[in-house]
């Protein structure tokens, strides 16, 4: 599974990276990606970026809260 890790990055960062790399894997036609955010603001503004992306066709966070996983359309 392809990991995109966005520890250390400033919001604006992790939403310009965010959406670049699900383009990338829309394109690769990958189909399940991971995104580990961190449990802070990052993970609180995550799911609002991607919630009308017609890429993404679904979004699950982890048990663990700090992580999700995207399924990107292909």
């Amino acid at each position: 599974m392809i990991i995109l890790d966005l520890h250390g990055y400033t919001l604006q960062e992790a939403y310009k990276e965010t959406h670049e790399f699900v383009k990338e894997c829309h394109r690769d036609r990958v189909k399940k990606v991971k995104v580990i955010t961190g449990k802070g603001k990052i993970n609180e503004e995550f799911p609002m970026w991607l919630e009308r992306s017609p890429i993404v066709r679904k979004m699950e966070q982890t048990s663990d809260g700090g992580c999700w996983h995207l399924w990107v359309a292909i």
